[in-house]
Order: structure tokens, then sequence, then C-alpha cells
């Protein structure tokens, strides 16, 4: 029995370690969990990163990861990153013939300068090597669902300075943490300001593609940050629609029917600085978007 208990531990301890990355993979985040994706800190994580049920690229019912920096230049939550060290995306990417990641982002607030960084050891282990994209593309903010392929094969990588030296190829075949960044300079670091980044149906592709855009009808907001008015512009076909604002403590502070209308303002001049959930509710579908109080 014992000899028995001994194979099957050793079994199930392979299956762990050898668990990787596999071809066409999706985070698609309809669990409403970030699915390991993080931003080093537990606390500030589950402040600052949400999963609305609603509002992806495909409307109702589509569920999605969204990251709200604090805004300020240091200290945790400011930089524009999340991180995911999980089984699923490490290992080979090469042997699981993944030349690219996709996803759906958008930018609600803050340009984004959207680069992947991939390391084949996190910073505790040796050797280490980190590496990004070289080439950021850049996402601007309130332009709505994007559909976008950052390419990743070896050609596509800068490798940073102060590691062991491994190739780019080496790293993609040993990958233990990936990076989703936002830097106009190569950088494993994320840029700082304050950035609303939701992304959706991340995809380890084994085909690259163009960047397209995803039209949806999906509510808008003006400006991002607010210090005074907020506008709320919906969609044309928006029938017996109402809007419901939460802090980030989950507590109602606003609530209004805005029937047979295209646009109203919200006066929050009076409200306290942060970030706030508005939720758009009509007979089509309800849709969530964050923006944030100065």
């Amino acid at each position: 029995m014992n000899i028995k208990l001994l194979i099957l531990s050793l079994s199930l301890m392979s299956s762990v370690s050898f668990a990787q990355i596999v071809a066409n993979q999706v985070d698609g985040f309809e669990d409403n969990t970030p699915q390991g994706w993080t931003i080093g800190s537990p606390t500030l994580a589950d402040i600052l990163i949400t999963t609305p049920a609603d509002g992806g690229p495909d409307g109702a019912g589509d569920g999605y990861f969204s990251y709200t920096t604090t805004g300020s230049s240091n200290g945790g939550g400011s930089k524009c990153i999340i991180y995911t060290r999980n089984a699923q995306w490490s290992g080979d990417f090469s042997g699981q013939g993944v030349v690219a990641v996709k996803m759906d982002i958008r930018a609600t607030s803050g340009d984004i300068n959207l680069r992947i960084g991939l390391a084949d050891q996190d910073s505790n282990s040796f050797p280490v090597t980190q590496m990004v994209t070289t080439n950021p593309i850049v996402i601007t903010a309130g332009s709505g669902w994007q559909e976008v392929t950052v390419p990743i094969q070896p050609s596509d990588f800068t490798v940073l300075p102060g590691g062991s030296g491994l190739t780019p190829s080496q790293v993609l075949s040993s990958v233990v943490e990936m990076r989703i960044l936002s830097n106009p300079n190569a950088s494993w670091i994320g840029e700082s300001g304050l950035r609303v980044m939701d992304l959706n149906d991340i995809t380890a592709s084994t085909t690259l593609s163009t960047n397209e855009i995803v039209s949806t009808d999906e509510f808008s907001i003006s400006p991002n940050p607010a210090t005074s008015k907020l506008n709320v512009y919906l969609p044309q076909n928006s029938k017996n629609a109402s809007i419901s604002v939460y802090d980030v403590l989950g507590k109602k502070v606003y609530s209004k029917s805005i029937d047979a209308l295209t646009s109203t303002s919200v006066d929050v001049s009076n409200w306290n600085s942060g970030v706030y959930i508005i939720r758009i509710s009509s007979d089509n579908t309800t849709q969530t978007k964050r923006f944030v109080k100065q």
C-alpha cells in the first residue's frame, strides 16, 4: 500500500511539474476570476482588479479582466503591468508552436503601449533572463475594444540587461513568468500614471494575424478621470435604461432612470476621490465600466 501511495504521489508531482502552456489555450475570464493574473499585492489586487460578468467584446454575458492603476508615481498598483506564474503560461512556448499572444484589449483611461514580457525564472531563482517585445502596440484611450496579435518569435524580443545571457529562443523554451504591460520603452516594469486596462480572451496563438477593431454596442463615458461632471453616452438602441454607480466597497452611491435618452451627465463634484463602478442596464443588456473621481 505504501509503495502504491508513493507511486501515486510521484505521479501527481510529475503532472504538476510538467503542466505547461498548451497551443491555442484561452483565458476568457468567464468564471469571473483573474485566472492567475495579478499585480503582486494580494490586498491591492482585490481592489484594483475586477472581473465583470458583462461588457466584454461580445457584450452581455461576456466576462473580462480589468485593472485600474492607482495613478501614483510609485508604490503598489502604480504601474500598468500584470503578470502570471501559473502553469498555463509557463513552459515550452516554442515546442507548442505558439508564435503570438492574441487578446482583446481596451484602454478606457490613458493610452496603453502594449508589450509582452517573458522570463525563464522569477526574480528569486537563477539563471534568469528577462525580455520584452521590442515594438509596442499603441491602444488609444476611448477607442473601444480592439483585437490585437502580439508576435512572440525570437526576433520580436529585446533581452533586458543584467540577465544570465540566455537567448530569446532559450527563454521561449523555458518560460516561468509572463507579463502584459504598458511602457513606451523596452522595460520589465510598466509605466506610471492613471490607466484602466481591460483584457479578454488572452490566447496562445499558433498563427499571426493583423490587428482589427472589434465594434460593440456599448456605452461610453468621459472624461475619465472626472472631477466635477461625468458624461454618459448610450448606444442608439438603448431602451428603458437606468444608471447605477457603486464605490469599490460595493455601496450604491447614485442611481437614475435615463429612458429615451442617448446621453446624460452625472454631478460627481461632491464624491470622494477614488475608483467607482458605473453600470448601465437596459432591455438589451447590462454593461459596466470603471471611472476615477479625482
